[in-house]
């Protein structure tokens, strides 16, 4: 494992509605992103099917369509948070999304980019789910993130 993330892809960013997009510089060029954050919020916000345990309706399933059987992509893009977004927020709750995360994230040390993936969520109240997620690269690489699930649901 090297000590430099080597990689390149188009920069996805939260804009200030809070939606994530992918980002443009001034020149209305394409913004690249040299680190892993663009392909781990793809992970992150992706749905990822869920299964029959969790929804009974084929057609309530989701899932994102790339995941298809048409592509050739070892593992599923996406993770089942979406699952929380009608749960109440609590430490059940908490815990299933620390699952989720784990599983869509998996990837990362599966193809040998990260050493150990880390994940905590807490709530400071009712109103959202922070996730924290440290992921350790190599002895002296390291990433953090920090995501609040439910930070556009208060009430305005």
């Amino acid at each position: 494992m090297t000590t430099e993330i080597k990689t390149i892809d188009i920069a996805v960013a939260q804009n200030v509605e809070g939606i994530y997009d992918i980002s443009f510089d001034d020149n209305g060029d394409f913004v690249r992103d040299r680190s892993y954050e663009t392909a781990i919020r793809m992970s992150l916000f992706l749905d990822a099917r869920a299964d029959v345990s969790d929804i009974k309706p084929a057609e309530l399933r989701r899932g994102w369509w790339g995941n298809g059987e048409l592509y050739s992509i070892p593992h599923e893009i996406g993770s089942k948070l979406w699952l929380l977004q009608q749960r109440r927020n609590t430490v059940k709750a908490r815990n299933d999304a620390i699952g989720y995360v784990k599983n869509c994230l998996q990837w990362l040390i599966d193809d040998n980019h990260a050493e150990k993936v880390e994940i905590t969520a807490s709530s400071e109240d009712v109103f959202d789910m922070i996730l924290d997620i440290k992921i350790t690269y190599s002895a002296d690489l390291l990433e953090t993130f920090r995501f609040n699930l439910w930070s556009n649901t208060k009430e305005l």
